[in-house]
């Protein structure tokens, strides 16, 4: 993913601290949440199905749409935020605090 990708805009908050809004382009978003499912997909063992060959389709409604939305998240996020601290040329003293605001697939993520 390209930096120029992820739309970033910053404020300066009291006590050296920065806000940032970070917008995640939805083809991004498609992209995370099939690699994602690829992975799990490999790893799965589902009765009738050889491991790893189950139609991703079953491997998500197994999953649940809970869990991988939260492996999305888990897999997106750190690389999100990492490329707005370069694009916005930040360097973090501490981890930060990422909210995510909307995420879901075929729609741009909201952080």
């Amino acid at each position: 993913m390209a930096p120029e990708e992820v739309s970033v805009v910053t404020e300066r908050l009291p006590k050296s601290q920065v806000g940032m809004s970070i917008e995640v382009p939805a083809e991004v978003v498609d992209a995370t949440y099939d690699r994602v499912l690829n992975r799990l997909a490999s790893r799965a063992k589902i009765e009738g199905f050889r491991p790893g060959r189950a139609p991703r389709a079953l491997v998500e409604a197994r999953v649940g749409p809970a869990a991988l939305r939260e492996e999305v998240v888990e897999t997106m996020v750190p690389e999100v935020v990492q490329q707005a601290l370069v694009k916005e040329s930040i360097d973090p003293i501490d981890n930060p605090d990422v909210e995510v605001l909307e995420l879901e697939r075929g729609r741009p993520a909201k952080l």
